[in-house]
């Protein structure tokens, strides 16, 4: 995924440009890195939510 689609999808979703608006203010930490911490933080949140159940 190219950062021009991970802007466009965060752009479509608020919450999403929220969690990569404060992440991205760490020093380091730039689009593509952010994104792929919050896709890991998503699917261990499901695997976890699975896991539940």
């Amino acid at each position: 995924m190219s950062e021009i689609e991970i802007k466009t999808l965060a752009e479509e979703d608020r919450e999403l440009k929220e969690k990569i608006d404060r992440i991205i203010k760490v020093k380091g930490l730039g689009l593509i890195t952010t994104a792929m911490v919050l896709a890991k933080q998503t699917a261990s949140d499901s695997s976890t939510i699975s896991d539940k159940q």
